[in-house]
């Protein structure tokens, strides 16, 4: 199963802990992208809300809808253009490193891990669909970064993101076998 998922914004190096603000914020934009994905792809389309392999995982108080799950037998390989301002180019530079900033990212693409990720005042109305139940489920990754070229003025820290998804199985059950073609 293939498609693409979009993210602009404030993306911040995690340094050695992410910024739970910006995590949520990417959270929050993809969510609405992610139940598109199981309302409109062919795949995903014979899944019900009750489907108990996607049902909600609850963490304070709070269901998350990963589609890309361990008891799925799920993985996923991620391609990101990433586009940010800049002066000159190169990998390094005034927003921080990419490396970093990708690590805010995978954080932004799971569910949260424990309750103190999920914000206190958060008011959460359904259940919030995230790519993946756990980073950990990301079986590769590439990147190719480039100048975000625009005449609006935004922070050193905005960017914008095409993330194409590819989700494989590495064993096939009766809850996977759907997602075997493209």
């Amino acid at each position: 199963m293939k498609f693409t998922l979009t993210y602009e914004g404030e993306l911040k190096a995690s340094g050695n802990k992410p910024k739970p603000s910006c995590v949520w914020t990417i959270r929050r934009a993809l969510h609405p992208q992610i139940a598109d994905l199981f309302l409109t792809h062919p795949v995903l389309l014979d899944v019900i809300p009750e489907d108990h392999y996607f049902s909600p995982i609850n963490v304070k108080g709070f269901g998350f809808v990963p589609l890309v799950r361990r008891k799925l037998n799920m993985v996923c390989s991620i391609d990101i253009v990433f586009l940010r301002r800049m002066e000159g180019y190169g990998l390094i530079h005034q927003g921080g490193d990419i490396d970093n900033r990708l690590k805010t990212l995978f954080d932004g693409l799971r569910m949260p891990e424990k309750g103190d990720e999920v914000p206190e005042h958060e008011v959460q109305v359904e259940p919030m669909n995230t790519l993946l139940e756990s980073d950990g489920l990301i079986s590769g990754f590439s990147v190719k970064a480039d100048k975000l070229l625009n005449g609006e003025s935004k922070s050193k820290h905005w960017v914008k993101l095409l993330i194409e998804v590819h989700i494989s199985v590495t064993r096939v059950t009766m809850g996977n076998v759907s997602f075997l073609g493209d």
